[in-house]
């Protein structure tokens, strides 16, 4: 339909128009429609006019200036120049376009400097992923954000693991969190999960990130006088079933500055010291 020269026809009621006299124009049917006398196709390509960012779901909606149709096959998305190659857009309408990130593609692009404020967040469509309904498709294009809606919820810890060799806790969250907001005497280890715990001790400024690059897992370098510690216990640190954290409020930020939330977790995994001791002086 008015996509050609010969598909293009026209009908209308009496009521279209009218002379200078009040007299209405002849009526012409769906039967009888006019055909188009000539034709010039859109060359347009669409283009992006808003490009709205929902972090509390990893929701980003684009909408288009003309009426679109999805080519989910091809195209690529790039926000802060991180490629999403295996994100599948759902359009809505036919002009706007919904794309779901998935927990790899938020932690790939929540690590870049900029993401989440509106004046440093974009996002790069390549041809491909979309056309209008004459066959262009979309050009290269970059947008900044339109909007931008926080994310507002709380990391979660949902694993943690001692690696005696590296000399490490490691803390999993749901979200990506910022290492330098890390407060270490807010984790406690502990040998039961209810209280109280027959073996346990605060952590100590002595513990600090082994990295402090934005990431989902916060690696704790233990102090030298926690080593000590867990060493001397006899289950907690050393017995998978009798090995807890427990986390006050406010350990540690994710990079939009919620803080985390007090929890108590058993340990997934521990990864004993299997160095031997090596003698290093003594006295006569």
């Amino acid at each position: 339909l008015a996509s050609t020269l010969n598909t293009t026809f026209i009908s209308f009621t009496s009521g279209f128009v009218m002379d200078y006299s009040g007299m209405r124009v002849v009526a012409v049917s769906n039967l009888t429609a006019l055909p188009a006398q000539s034709f010039v196709a859109d060359t347009n390509s669409p283009a992006l006019i808003a490009f709205n960012l929902y972090l509390n779901n990893g929701t980003i909606v684009l909408v288009f200036d003309e009426a679109i149709t999805l080519i989910p096959t091809n195209g690529s998305v790039l926000v802060q120049n991180v490629s999403l190659p295996g994100i599948t857009p759902v359009q809505t309408n036919m002009y706007t376009l919904v794309i779901t990130l998935n927990n790899t593609d938020l932690l790939a692009i929540s690590t870049v400097p900029g993401f989440g404020s509106i004046n440093s967040t974009f996002i790069l469509l390549l041809p491909g992923i979309a056309s209008d309904y004459y066959g262009n498709p979309l050009t290269i294009q970059v947008f900044y954000a339109t909007s931008v809606l926080p994310d507002t919820s709380n990391p979660m810890l949902i694993s943690f693991s001692l690696d005696y060799n590296n000399e490490t806790l490691l803390l999993t969250f749901d979200k990506t969190i910022n290492p330098l907001t890390f407060v270490p005497s807010t984790v406690s280890l502990l040998s039961a999960m209810t209280q109280p715990a027959t073996e346990m001790f605060n952590l100590t400024n002595s513990s600090i990130p082994a990295s402090y690059k934005l990431s989902y897992i916060l690696a704790v370098r233990l102090g030298p006088q926690e080593l000590t510690m867990l060493k001397g216990f006899l289950n907690l640190g050393n017995n998978i079933n009798s090995t807890f954290v427990m986390l006050q409020n406010r350990t540690v930020l994710d990079t939009y500055g919620n803080p985390s939330v007090p929890t108590t977790a058993s340990v997934s995994s521990i990864l004993l010291d299997t160095a031997r001791p090596i003698l290093t002086s003594f006295d006569l």
